[in-house]
Protein backbone atom coordinates (compact mmCIF):
# COMPACT_ATOMS: atom_id res chain seq x y z
CA UNK A 1 0.00 0.00 0.00
CA UNK A 2 2.93 1.78 0.70
CA UNK A 3 4.55 1.45 -2.12
CA UNK A 4 1.49 2.39 -5.08
CA UNK A 5 1.04 5.43 -2.95
CA UNK A 6 4.64 6.40 -3.15
CA UNK A 7 4.88 5.62 -7.04
CA UNK A 8 1.56 7.60 -7.85
CA UNK A 9 2.92 10.91 -5.91
CA UNK A 10 6.54 10.67 -6.30
CA UNK A 11 8.14 10.65 -9.88
CA UNK A 12 11.54 9.50 -8.32
CA UNK A 13 9.71 6.25 -6.47
CA UNK A 14 9.14 4.37 -9.83
CA UNK A 15 12.67 4.61 -10.54
CA UNK A 16 15.00 4.65 -7.70
CA UNK A 17 13.54 3.19 -4.58
CA UNK A 18 15.77 5.02 -2.04
CA UNK A 19 13.75 7.17 0.30
CA UNK A 20 16.11 10.22 0.66
CA UNK A 21 15.04 10.65 -3.39
CA UNK A 22 11.17 11.48 -2.30
CA UNK A 23 12.57 13.76 0.36
CA UNK A 24 14.45 15.79 -2.53
CA UNK A 25 11.24 15.68 -4.57
CA UNK A 26 8.89 16.58 -1.84
CA UNK A 27 11.14 19.86 -0.81
CA UNK A 28 10.47 22.28 -3.56
CA UNK A 29 6.68 21.81 -2.27
CA UNK A 30 7.57 23.11 1.33
CA UNK A 31 10.04 25.99 0.26
CA UNK A 32 8.89 29.52 -0.67
CA UNK A 33 10.67 31.26 -3.51
CA UNK A 34 14.03 32.01 -3.22
CA UNK A 35 14.14 29.63 -0.37
CA UNK A 36 17.14 27.64 0.80
CA UNK A 37 17.51 23.91 0.61
CA UNK A 38 20.16 21.68 2.44
CA UNK A 39 20.58 17.66 2.57
CA UNK A 40 23.21 15.10 3.35
CA UNK A 41 23.10 12.82 0.46
CA UNK A 42 24.49 9.91 -1.13
CA UNK A 43 27.13 11.07 -3.45
CA UNK A 44 25.99 8.76 -6.06
CA UNK A 45 23.07 10.55 -6.92
CA UNK A 46 25.13 13.05 -9.04
CA UNK A 47 25.78 10.59 -11.49
CA UNK A 48 24.56 7.28 -11.06
CA UNK A 49 21.80 6.19 -14.23
CA UNK A 50 19.31 5.03 -11.77
CA UNK A 51 19.05 8.56 -9.73
CA UNK A 52 18.98 10.53 -13.63
CA UNK A 53 15.22 11.11 -12.93
CA UNK A 54 15.95 12.86 -9.22
CA UNK A 55 18.95 15.10 -11.14
CA UNK A 56 16.27 16.07 -13.79
CA UNK A 57 13.83 16.88 -10.74
CA UNK A 58 16.52 18.93 -9.14
CA UNK A 59 17.05 20.63 -11.80
CA UNK A 60 13.64 21.75 -12.61
CA UNK A 61 12.86 23.13 -9.24
CA UNK A 62 16.67 24.45 -7.67
CA UNK A 63 19.74 26.42 -8.67
CA UNK A 64 22.40 25.00 -6.80
CA UNK A 65 24.92 26.87 -4.35
CA UNK A 66 26.86 24.75 -2.76
CA UNK A 67 27.89 21.05 -3.24
CA UNK A 68 30.57 19.49 -0.41
CA UNK A 69 31.79 16.23 -1.14
CA UNK A 70 32.98 15.01 2.28
CA UNK A 71 35.41 13.03 3.26
CA UNK A 72 35.01 8.98 4.26
CA UNK A 73 33.10 7.95 7.42
CA UNK A 74 32.19 11.33 8.29
CA UNK A 75 29.22 10.78 9.49
CA UNK A 76 29.75 7.25 11.52
CA UNK A 77 28.15 5.26 8.10
CA UNK A 78 30.37 3.34 5.80
CA UNK A 79 28.84 5.37 2.64
CA UNK A 80 29.93 8.16 0.55
CA UNK A 81 28.10 11.31 1.24
CA UNK A 82 27.96 14.73 -0.54
CA UNK A 83 26.16 18.34 1.48
CA UNK A 84 24.26 20.27 -1.26
CA UNK A 85 22.76 23.18 -0.51
CA UNK A 86 20.55 24.86 -2.95
CA UNK A 87 17.55 27.59 -4.09
CA UNK A 88 13.99 27.70 -4.82
CA UNK A 89 13.91 28.76 -8.50
CA UNK A 90 10.80 31.50 -9.26
CA UNK A 91 7.68 29.56 -10.61
CA UNK A 92 8.10 28.54 -13.98
CA UNK A 93 11.38 29.07 -14.30
CA UNK A 94 14.42 26.03 -14.46
CA UNK A 95 18.15 26.01 -14.23
CA UNK A 96 18.68 25.60 -18.36
CA UNK A 97 16.38 28.98 -18.42
CA UNK A 98 20.45 30.54 -17.24
CA UNK A 99 23.47 31.32 -18.95
CA UNK A 100 24.89 29.87 -16.04
CA UNK A 101 25.15 28.93 -12.27
CA UNK A 102 28.23 29.25 -10.58
CA UNK A 103 27.85 26.74 -8.08
CA UNK A 104 31.03 26.52 -4.68
CA UNK A 105 32.35 23.04 -4.65
CA UNK A 106 34.53 22.14 -1.72
CA UNK A 107 36.27 18.54 -2.75
CA UNK A 108 37.88 17.00 1.01
CA UNK A 109 40.62 14.53 0.32
CA UNK A 110 39.44 11.27 0.89
CA UNK A 111 40.77 10.56 4.29
CA UNK A 112 40.77 14.35 5.63
CA UNK A 113 40.08 14.61 8.88
CA UNK A 114 38.02 18.16 9.11
CA UNK A 115 39.08 20.49 12.10
CA UNK A 116 36.95 23.42 11.82
CA UNK A 117 34.98 25.51 9.42
CA UNK A 118 38.27 26.86 7.80
CA UNK A 119 38.77 23.75 6.25
CA UNK A 120 36.20 24.24 3.69
CA UNK A 121 37.41 27.07 2.25
CA UNK A 122 41.15 25.19 1.64
CA UNK A 123 39.28 22.53 -0.61
CA UNK A 124 36.87 24.88 -2.57
CA UNK A 125 36.79 25.79 -6.18
CA UNK A 126 34.13 26.65 -8.94
CA UNK A 127 32.08 25.24 -11.44
CA UNK A 128 29.06 25.98 -13.68
CA UNK A 129 25.59 23.53 -12.83
CA UNK A 130 24.24 24.72 -16.06
CA UNK A 131 27.00 22.78 -18.49
CA UNK A 132 26.55 19.92 -15.92
CA UNK A 133 22.92 19.45 -17.66
CA UNK A 134 24.00 19.77 -21.16
CA UNK A 135 25.00 16.11 -21.85
CA UNK A 136 22.41 13.44 -22.48
CA UNK A 137 23.35 11.85 -18.50
CA UNK A 138 22.53 14.72 -16.79
CA UNK A 139 25.67 13.94 -14.52
CA UNK A 140 26.17 16.52 -12.09
CA UNK A 141 30.28 17.26 -11.96
CA UNK A 142 30.55 18.17 -8.43
CA UNK A 143 34.36 17.22 -7.68
CA UNK A 144 35.34 19.04 -10.89
CA UNK A 145 36.34 22.91 -11.28
CA UNK A 146 35.51 24.56 -15.05
CA UNK A 147 39.23 24.12 -15.60
CA UNK A 148 39.36 20.37 -14.95
CA UNK A 149 36.24 19.81 -17.04
CA UNK A 150 38.06 21.45 -20.20
CA UNK A 151 41.12 19.12 -19.54
CA UNK A 152 38.78 15.94 -19.87
CA UNK A 153 36.60 17.86 -22.53
CA UNK A 154 40.47 18.54 -24.38
CA UNK A 155 41.00 15.12 -24.07
CA UNK A 156 37.71 13.16 -25.49
CA UNK A 157 37.79 15.19 -28.64
CA UNK A 158 41.71 14.56 -29.45
CA UNK A 159 41.77 10.46 -29.02
CA UNK A 160 39.94 7.40 -29.40
CA UNK A 161 37.96 5.32 -26.47
CA UNK A 162 39.62 1.55 -25.71
CA UNK A 163 36.64 0.18 -27.44
CA UNK A 164 38.19 1.66 -30.95
CA UNK A 165 41.52 -0.86 -30.64
CA UNK A 166 40.25 -3.47 -27.92
CA UNK A 167 37.70 -5.76 -27.48
CA UNK A 168 36.36 -6.12 -23.98
CA UNK A 169 34.88 -9.13 -22.33
CA UNK A 170 33.83 -9.62 -18.88
CA UNK A 171 34.85 -13.00 -17.06
CA UNK A 172 32.24 -15.58 -16.77
CA UNK A 173 29.59 -16.57 -14.27
CA UNK A 174 28.93 -18.92 -12.43
CA UNK A 175 32.39 -19.31 -11.62
CA UNK A 176 32.26 -22.81 -9.53
CA UNK A 177 35.93 -23.73 -9.42
CA UNK A 178 37.63 -27.12 -7.97
CA UNK A 179 41.30 -28.18 -7.01
CA UNK A 180 40.69 -31.30 -9.12
CA UNK A 181 40.88 -31.67 -13.20
CA UNK A 182 37.04 -31.93 -13.87
CA UNK A 183 36.35 -35.13 -16.05
CA UNK A 184 34.33 -32.49 -18.72
CA UNK A 185 35.88 -30.13 -20.70
CA UNK A 186 38.49 -28.95 -18.20
CA UNK A 187 40.00 -25.69 -18.08
CA UNK A 188 42.58 -23.88 -15.98
CA UNK A 189 41.06 -20.83 -13.79
CA UNK A 190 42.39 -17.88 -12.37
CA UNK A 191 42.03 -17.68 -7.90
CA UNK A 192 43.24 -14.56 -6.92
CA UNK A 193 43.47 -10.45 -7.72
CA UNK A 194 45.34 -8.34 -9.72
CA UNK A 195 46.79 -5.60 -8.91
CA UNK A 196 49.05 -3.32 -10.93
CA UNK A 197 51.68 -5.31 -12.64
CA UNK A 198 51.12 -8.44 -11.24
CA UNK A 199 48.96 -11.35 -10.52
CA UNK A 200 48.45 -12.52 -7.31
CA UNK A 201 47.38 -16.48 -7.42
CA UNK A 202 45.86 -18.45 -4.52
CA UNK A 203 46.08 -22.33 -5.31
CA UNK A 204 45.68 -23.96 -8.79
CA UNK A 205 42.31 -24.57 -9.62
CA UNK A 206 40.10 -25.73 -12.49
CA UNK A 207 36.83 -24.85 -13.83
CA UNK A 208 34.13 -27.12 -16.41
CA UNK A 209 34.43 -24.71 -19.12
CA UNK A 210 31.67 -24.97 -21.84
CA UNK A 211 28.56 -23.68 -22.92
CA UNK A 212 26.41 -25.09 -20.02
CA UNK A 213 27.72 -21.93 -18.38
CA UNK A 214 25.17 -19.37 -17.89
CA UNK A 215 27.24 -16.60 -19.08
CA UNK A 216 29.48 -18.30 -21.49
CA UNK A 217 32.30 -16.44 -22.87
CA UNK A 218 34.01 -17.31 -26.26
CA UNK A 219 37.77 -18.85 -25.45
CA UNK A 220 39.52 -16.39 -27.02
CA UNK A 221 38.92 -14.11 -24.22
CA UNK A 222 40.77 -16.49 -22.44
CA UNK A 223 43.68 -17.29 -24.52
CA UNK A 224 47.28 -15.45 -25.47
CA UNK A 225 48.57 -12.03 -24.64
CA UNK A 226 45.70 -9.72 -23.59
CA UNK A 227 45.43 -7.28 -20.66
CA UNK A 228 43.28 -8.01 -17.57
CA UNK A 229 41.30 -5.20 -15.99
CA UNK A 230 40.03 -6.05 -12.62
CA UNK A 231 36.64 -4.14 -11.01
CA UNK A 232 36.97 -1.25 -8.71
CA UNK A 233 38.68 -1.93 -5.44
CA UNK A 234 36.67 -0.12 -3.05
CA UNK A 235 37.87 3.37 -2.34
CA UNK A 236 41.01 2.80 -4.65
CA UNK A 237 41.80 5.78 -7.33
CA UNK A 238 43.95 3.94 -9.64
CA UNK A 239 43.18 1.01 -12.30
CA UNK A 240 44.12 -2.26 -11.45
CA UNK A 241 45.45 -4.07 -14.53
CA UNK A 242 48.14 -6.80 -15.75
CA UNK A 243 49.70 -8.06 -19.04
CA UNK A 244 49.31 -11.81 -19.14
CA UNK A 245 49.99 -14.23 -21.78
CA UNK A 246 48.54 -17.28 -20.21
CA UNK A 247 45.66 -19.22 -20.51
CA UNK A 248 43.08 -19.78 -18.12
CA UNK A 249 39.91 -18.81 -16.71
CA UNK A 250 38.52 -15.47 -15.03
CA UNK A 251 35.51 -14.74 -13.21
CA UNK A 252 33.24 -11.44 -14.00
CA UNK A 253 35.00 -9.73 -11.66
CA UNK A 254 37.85 -9.69 -14.55
CA UNK A 255 37.72 -8.04 -17.49
CA UNK A 256 40.07 -9.36 -20.64
CA UNK A 257 41.31 -7.16 -23.04
CA UNK A 258 41.98 -8.20 -26.73
CA UNK A 259 43.66 -6.06 -29.58
CA UNK A 260 41.37 -5.96 -32.37
CA UNK A 261 44.19 -5.27 -34.63
CA UNK A 262 48.44 -5.01 -34.83
CA UNK A 263 47.81 -0.94 -34.71
CA UNK A 264 48.31 -0.91 -31.04
CA UNK A 265 50.41 -2.52 -28.54
CA UNK A 266 49.37 -4.51 -25.69
CA UNK A 267 51.66 -2.49 -23.35
CA UNK A 268 51.47 0.87 -25.10
CA UNK A 269 47.54 0.19 -23.99
CA UNK A 270 48.57 -0.95 -20.56
CA UNK A 271 50.65 1.95 -19.76
CA UNK A 272 47.63 4.44 -20.64
CA UNK A 273 45.62 2.28 -18.28
CA UNK A 274 48.17 2.47 -15.67
CA UNK A 275 48.52 6.55 -16.24
CA UNK A 276 47.02 8.98 -13.30
CA UNK A 277 45.15 10.65 -16.01
CA UNK A 278 42.93 7.36 -17.00
CA UNK A 279 42.44 6.58 -12.57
Amino acid sequence: EQINYLQTNYVTASSFPDKFALFVEKSPELLREAGLFGMILQSAWVSSPSTKPLRNEFVEHFRPIAFASMPYDVFGAYVDTVIVVAEKLPHGKKLSDFDNAITRLTVFPPRHKIRSIEDFSLFEKKGDAVKWIKGDHNEFLVTLSDQEQQIIERVNSTGSVFADVADIQRGVTPFKTTDEIPAVNPSPAFKGTVRRYKLFRDEPAFIQYDETLAEYKPPRYFHGPRLLLREMISRQFQLQAVFTDEDFITNKSMQSLLLKDDRSHPHYLFGLLKGNLIS
